[in-house]
């Protein structure tokens, strides 16, 4: 299986973004990072990453209003997100959730959780798009017959 390795990482903190992209650059995973989410969401717009690993507190546009924002797109429903965040209560990350947020990893966290948690992601991401391809596969053979 072709496992797609792109993520993007949308976090204020610069040490955060260097740290992450680092880390997941020495397991062989394309890591773009983006400070706001405005930024983000511009970057997601123009090439859409696999993963998007995703903190709530960002200038510009907070997680939420991302995750709302791509709700509105069909075009990225197929992107893993997964939110950072040091408000982990239950009720905050109920909310990510609920507003299409597909896990979650509270901060502080291991650098080793999110490479694996990422990891799984793109696992995922690959198992749809060897779906899809089977239905068109079926699809195409259902015309031909």
């Amino acid at each position: 299986m072709n496992t797609p390795r792109r993520v993007l990482v949308a976090d204020d903190e610069r040490l955060m973004r260097t740290l992450l992209v680092q880390a997941l650059g020495e397991h062989g995973i394309h890591a773009d990072a983006q400070p706001d989410g405005r930024a983000a969401l511009d970057a997601i717009r123009a090439d859409p990453p696999d993963v998007l690993l995703l903190d709530l507190l960002m200038p510009r546009l907070d997680g939420f209003q991302v995750l709302a924002a791509l709700a509105q797109e069909d075009r990225l429903s197929g992107m893993q997100v997964i939110v950072l965040t040091g408000r982990a209560s239950a009720e905050v990350l109920t909310q990510a959730l609920e507003a299409g947020a597909d896990d979650y990893i509270a901060k502080p966290f291991h650098v080793d959780e999110v490479v694996a948690r990422v990891k799984a992601h793109l696992r995922i991401v690959g198992y749809a798009r060897q779906l899809e391809q089977r239905q068109r596969d079926g699809e195409i053979l259902v015309e031909i017959g």
